[in-house]
């Protein structure tokens, strides 16, 4: 998901004026969460625009008084992306799972190779992002604590392990299917 905010406060005779466009585009499975958010939004903008109104409004104080004012719209947000990459992990390993099936019962088709693309693409994506998930920057960004396991919902000590138990069941599907290949000839 990408998102954009841009605000102008500029002095008007009657006193400000606040301007501010926000864009937000959603890409992949994500695209399922974007209603939600919209539903939400007008709530969390009135708020929002309530909070910079009393910032302008106080002299001296650098912040409003109580929590963070964008923590709210922040966690939702934080959500989302926790939700959309806790989704697309059980997708992936929906697809790993039936590679691996395939590969057990001797059945290499178009399907486990549709499978195994969705399952290389995720790999190739996480070893060109440094060996970080690109959702877990997007979740940092977001207030999420620091950490590879931080923006899914998994239990921690199995989201760490994810890797190590990952790559040695796309060796054990690599080796079935080209078993299975070599066995066709």
């Amino acid at each position: 998901m990408r998102s954009w905010f841009s605000g102008r406060v500029t002095a008007v005779p009657a006193g400000a004026r606040l301007e501010f466009r926000t864009e937000i585009e959603a890409r992949g499975l994500l695209r399922v969460a974007l209603p939600l958010l919209r539903r939400r939004m007008p709530r969390d903008l009135a708020r929002d625009i309530a909070l910079i109104k009393a910032r302008l409004e106080s002299p001296g104080e650098q912040r409003p008084p109580g929590p963070d004012p964008f923590s709210h719209g922040s966690q939702a947000a934080l959500r989302a992306v926790k939700a959309a990459h806790t989704l697309a992990w059980f997708s992936i390993e929906a697809c790993m799972m039936y590679v691996l099936y395939t590969g057990f019962a001797r059945r290499s088709d178009r399907r486990a190779g549709i499978a195994a693309a969705v399952v290389a693409a995720e790999s190739l994506i996480f070893a060109g992002n440094g060996f970080r998930c690109p959702l877990t920057q997007a979740a940092e960004r977001l207030g999420a604590e620091r950490g590879p396991v931080t923006d899914i919902y998994l239990p921690r000590w199995f989201a760490r392990s994810l890797p190590a138990i990952h790559v040695p069941l796309i060796g054990l599907a690599g080796f079935l299917h080209a078993r299975n290949l070599r066995t066709r000839r």
